[in-house]
C-alpha cells in the first residue's frame, strides 16, 4: 500500500524537473526501480513509466520527452510465449533512442535490440483485445474481463522506425528501416527498407547492389 501511494507521488514530481538535475534524479530513481539498468540512462521530461520493475534498459539508453512505457503482465501468459521475450516485460538494448511521444505497451512482451531508434509518435502494442469476442466493451467491470490476445514484439539490432510507425506484432530483423507511417503486423527480414507492409516480403535489401533492387 505504501509503494502504491507514495511512489507515484515521487515519480510525478521527478517527471517535470528540468535540466541535468532532473536527468540525474530520474536516473538514480529508476536505476533502483528497473529490473536492470545500464550506465548513462537518460529519461527526459514528462516520461510516464508504469511497471518499472518489468523494464530493462542497457547502457546509453535515451527515453525522450513525453514517452509512455507500460509494462507488467495483464492476464495469464500464453503457452506460445517466446522464451526470449518475457511476458509483460520491456527490454531496451544499448544505445537505443525512444523518441518523443512514443508509446510502448509491453503486456505481451517487447524486446528492442541495441542501436535502435523508435521515431517520434510511434507506438508498439504487444497486447490487444480480441475484437471478435468483445461484447461488453474493453473495460473490466463487474464480473466481465475483456478477452485479450498477446502479440510479442521483437526488434533486432539497428532497427529504425520512422515517424508514426505502428507495430502490433512480429519480429523485425537487424538493419531494417521502417518508413514513416507504416503499420507492422508481421515478421520483417533483416536488411530491409519497408515502406508498405504489403511489400515487405519483396522489399529490397538496403545493402543489395542496385542491379538486384
Amino acid at each position: 500500500m505504501f509503494k502504491r501511494v507514495v511512489f507515484p507521488l515521487i515519480e510525478s514530481m521527478l517527471r517535470w524537473i528540468g535540466g541535468p538535475l532532473g536527468i540525474c534524479l530520474r536516473r538514480s530513481w529508476y536505476r533502483k526501480r528497473f529490473k536492470s539498468c545500464g550506465e548513462r540512462l537518460v529519461i527526459d521530461l514528462g516520461v510516464m513509466i508504469e511497471g518499472a520493475e518489468h523494464i530493462s534498459a542497457g547502457h546509453d539508453v535515451w527515453i525522450d520527452k513525453l514517452a509512455i512505457l507500460i509494462a507488467g503482465p495483464n492476464g495469464p501468459c500464453n503457452e506460445t510465449q517466446p522464451v526470449e521475450i518475457p511476458h509483460g516485460e520491456i527490454q531496451i538494448g544499448d544505445a537505443s533512442h525512444i523518441c518523443p511521444n512514443v508509446i510502448i505497451q509491453g503486456h505481451g512482451g517487447v524486446r528492442i535490440g541495441a542501436y535502435c531508434t523508435i521515431g517520434a509518435g510511434s507506438a508498439l502494442y504487444s497486447q490487444s483485445n480480441i475484437v471478435s469476442e468483445v461484447r461488453r466493451g474493453t473495460i473490466v467491470h463487474a464480473d466481465y474481463i475483456p478477452p485479450k490476445i498477446d502479440n510479442p514484439i521483437s526488434l533486432g539490432r539497428n532497427v529504425w522506425c520512422g515517424l508514426g510507425v505502428k507495430v502490433f506484432k512480429g519480429a523485425i530483423g537487424d538493419d531494417a528501416f521502417i518508413k514513416p507511417g507504416t503499420i507492422v503486423n508481421a515478421d520483417i527480414p533483416s536488411n530491409r527498407m519497408i515502406w508498405n507492409l504489403r511489400d515487405s516480403s519483396k522489399a529490397p535489401s538496403r545493402f543489395a547492389p542496385e542491379s538486384e533492387q
